[in-house]
């Protein structure tokens, strides 16, 4: 969710992700906006807009540019054992290819 909320302002189109208008952050921090949203899987921590417009450090774009190409899920690593699990997404956990399998004479001993 943090990824989706700071998309604008990686963009550079606001100084604030809130100020996007068609931005759930932005509907999180004006409730007077004329639609209703889920309040998602987890309770959002108080300090959400904080989080939100924290930059993202190498190892969580990193991470995220992965699940986006792989199309696996982002989180905590018991939660995404459980919902690749859940929805057959074993397979985007692994790394690409086909694992290698050497003849036995190939083995170094």
């Amino acid at each position: 969710m943090r990824y989706v909320e700071a998309n604008p302002l990686r963009a550079k189109m606001v100084t604030a992700a809130a100020d996007w208008p068609w931005s759930s952050m932005g509907r999180r921090d004006d409730p007077a906006r004329p639609f209703e949203l889920s309040p998602g899987p987890v309770a959002m921590p108080e300090n959400w807009v904080d989080i939100v417009e924290r930059p993202f450090n190498d190892q969580e774009t990193a991470d995220f540019t992965n699940c986006i190409k792989r199309g696996c899920p982002y989180g905590q690593k018991n939660w995404v054992m459980k919902i690749a699990e859940d929805l057959n997404l074993e397979s985007t956990l692994n790394k690409r290819g086909r694992p290698k399998i050497y003849p036995e004479s190939y083995k170094l001993t």
